[in-house]
């Protein structure tokens, strides 16, 4: 690939992709036919322009350059070739239709692209505009030839369009203009030679969009260049879809096979939900064998489906690693905090999961629960739950860890982030970038310093009580990196709406007269010295589902409540809260099952209490 004439859209030097025979802007992600790049190239050079392109004069001159527009539309960022000459001059930009509002051009030109209208399309593109609004001197006029076949251009992307979009149907979320609308006045200069006749706006938008492909619904964004003339409203580029469009339209213009696959790879991407990073990555490759590093952050799953997509171009292949060996767990033991388990990895690494978070340690981990050093906003002490992998004795390699609090849900954010941000600041300098993982907000702290090199994601869930931060404190590496990318938040179902928590709570006859209390199958048991009557409720206040076994009679009167809660609000029952729970201060016999997040509470009358608690029984806990 060899350097070339300025991109007409953000003036970054073109690039020569010799499999396509065309040239490639690398910052826009857009190709242009050689032919159309002699203009360009002439005002970088100053160089006069080439015999074919000054041959065929016609009667009546028209003057603009298809490039000079396509530079003025494009001043907003967006990308392709624009407001080209297809007629000659008309007296008014009424007459060459358009659309009457800024809204109306974006909703419209997505409903066009569903149903496939490319005249619509083409129609309402603004083509003889050019004339009226640009005039230039003679030496920079615009043949007859250069025009229809620039228009051409305009109606092949705007099919290319259509065709990506089959199958699709869009459905505009929302409508944003993040940068304020380039205007331009009448008499400005566009370029060498030409200046416009009247005032010109270019609105650059960013589309939000809920789209509908194969019967699969999803969001996702997209980049759309409204041109504003005369209170009328053109659209000559077709929209620049974002997240899998995007990505799978950067391969396509680094390699012309893509566009065999293109419709296959979009599905793969969106079907599988690639990782923000896989996507942004994709984004940006400058050549196929680029997409391979990408995409070795997708999972077997997802990696089998890109080879599907792909198979029927053998030459695409380059673009997908090998697959490499399937790793198998060992089996999980208790890691001794809350209901966390650690397996070991057929790689030497090790899964530390829970129903609420996962991670994967690259060499064994340790866990423990230690109380915090300060109140909460509410003057309560919490815990704090550790896990860390610490290098071998004598070796420098990084500290990971993983540190979760629980303050139960609705929790109010005193500013944590900003009180990490502040003591990670004392080792070093400190920076920070935000990005989002499964709907969750997380914060990155990198701090470099003498002999220091942490990086920290952090983020905090207000809504379940969570705070949680990973770190890796130590020479940074694709290890570390890796660790850090493992750690993930689970959005498990909340046990509090779920209609199917602590049913079918019953009693059965047990020995020797007594009562078995148990649910339907025996994960827990306890016997009672009568039969009770046994009672389902939503404790709103206390978050939990909880299940009242009550006897009344003489002699063997007890109230036995089982209250089940979500993982979230489970997690906040640790060693601290727990010795509260059982403080001799109340009356109540507590039993806590953290691997069932159930708090069972014995309070007896007449009746000992103690015998019923020893009957209690508990089922071997499973692995999440």
């Amino acid at each position: 690939m060899n350097q070339g004439p300025p991109c007409p859209n953000c003036g970054s030097l073109l690039r020569w992709y010799s499999d396509q025979q065309q040239w490639g802007c690398d910052t826009c992600r857009v190709m242009f036919p050689p032919q159309v790049m002699v203009h360009p190239q002439d005002y970088a050079t100053g160089a006069p322009r080439n015999k074919r392109a000054q041959r065929q004069v016609p009667e009546k001159k028209w003057r603009p350059l298809p490039l000079v527009i396509a530079g003025l539309l494009l001043a907003g960022g967006a990308t392709g070739v624009t407001l080209l000459l297809l007629h000659k001059p008309t007296p008014k930009v009424a007459d060459l239709g358009g659309y009457t509002d800024r809204d109306t051009a974006v909703r419209e030109t997505f409903r066009a692209l569903a149903a496939g209208d490319l005249e619509g399309l083409v129609a309402k593109s603004g083509s003889g505009l050019v004339p009226m609004i640009v005039a230039c001197d003679d030496s920079h006029e615009q043949t007859a030839a250069d025009a229809q076949q620039a228009a051409g251009l305009v109606r092949d992307e705007l099919s290319h369009a259509i065709d990506h979009a089959k199958g699709t149907s869009f459905s505009v979320a929302k409508i944003d203009e993040p940068t304020p609308a380039k205007v331009m006045a009448k008499g400005e200069a566009m370029s060498r030679g030409c200046k416009l006749t009247q005032p010109f706006t270019s609105h650059t938008l960013a589309v939000q969009l809920k789209l509908t492909r194969k019967g699969k619904p999803s969001t996702t964004d997209a980049t759309l260049v409204v041109t504003e003339v005369a209170g009328r409203f053109f659209v000559a580029t077709a929209p620049k879809l974002g997240g899998c469009d995007a990505a799978i339209a950067q391969l396509v213009m680094v390699q012309a096979e893509v566009a065999k696959v293109e419709a296959p790879l979009v599905t793969a991407c969106s079907d599988d939900a690639w990782a923000p990073k896989v996507v942004e990555c994709t984004t940006h490759v400058l050549q196929l064998a680029d997409a391979k590093s990408c995409f070795r952050d997708l999972d077997p799953n997802q990696l089998a489906h890109v080879r599907t997509a792909i198979a029927s171009v053998p030459s695409l292949a380059l673009a997908a690693p090998a697959a490499e060996p399937a790793t198998t767990l060992g089996p999980a033991t208790q890691l001794g905090i809350a209901d966390f388990w650690v397996a070991p990895r057929s790689d030497g690494a090790f899964v530390v999961t829970s129903p609420l978070v996962t991670a994967t340690f690259p060499i064994k981990p340790t866990a423990k629960a230690t109380q915090s050093s300060k109140p909460n906003a509410d003057g309560k002490r919490f815990d704090i739950y550790t896990i860390s992998a610490q290098p071998p004795a004598g070796s420098n390699g990084p500290v990971y860890e993983l540190e979760l609090i629980a303050m139960g849900r609705n929790m109010r954010d005193q500013g944590g982030l900003k009180e990490i941000g502040a003591e990670l600041a004392k080792h070093g300098t400190m920076t920070k970038a935000e990005r989002t993982d499964d709907k969750q907000a997380i914060t990155r702290f990198t701090v470099k310093g003498t002999g220091v090199e942490i990086v920290v994601d952090a983020q905090i869930d207000t809504a379940r009580g969570l705070i949680a931060s990973s770190s890796a404190n130590g020479a940074q590496s694709a290890a570390t990196e890796a660790f850090l990318a493992s750690v993930h938040l689970r959005q498990v179902p909340d046990a509090v709406t779920d209609p199917a928590t602590l049913t079918g709570i019953r009693s059965r006859a047990g020995a020797k007269g007594k009562f078995v209390i148990h649910d339907q199958t025996d994960t827990f048991t306890l016997e009672v010295p009568a039969k009770p009557e046994i009672k389902r409720t939503i404790d709103l206040a206390g978050h939990a589902v909880v299940v009242t076994a009550t006897s009344t009679q003489k002699r063997a009167k007890y109230v036995i409540t089982v209250s089940e809660m979500s993982v979230w609000d489970a997690l906040a029952i640790g060693p601290t809260k727990l010795a509260e729970l059982q403080s001799k201060k109340t009356k109540a016999t507590v039993l806590w099952n953290p691997f069932q997040h159930r708090l069972f509470r014995l309070v007896c009358t007449d009746t000992p209490c103690d015998v019923i608690a020893k009957s209690v029984h508990f089922a071997d806990p499973t692995t999440p």
